[in-house]
């Protein structure tokens, strides 16, 4: 330390504090309470998970599948409509 850190009394009254242990009680609360959010995360990371395979694996194909139908339909509406006409 430089001498004037020695004088000063912010560091002196900081040196005089003592240093306290962890509560046992406490720290076992945030434990329990760090596993509860670490699960919850879990299952919700677990769900979302569930949601984009349900997405991916039916929702997706159906859709393309309604659009190819869609265009389907109208290029026969089309061929219709030119024998329609002559």
């Amino acid at each position: 330390m430089t001498r004037d850190e020695l004088r000063d009394p912010m560091l002196l009254n900081l040196g005089r504090l003592s240093a306290i242990s962890p509560d046992p009680a406490g720290a076992e609360r945030v434990r329990s309470r760090c596993r509860a959010e670490l699960t919850r995360r879990r299952d919700r990371a677990e769900r979302i998970a569930r949601q984009r395979i349900l997405t991916r694996r039916f929702l997706a194909p159906a859709f393309v599948g309604g659009f190819c139908l869609l265009y389907l339909s109208a290029v026969v509406y089309d061929v219709m409509q030119l024998y329609v006409v002559r």
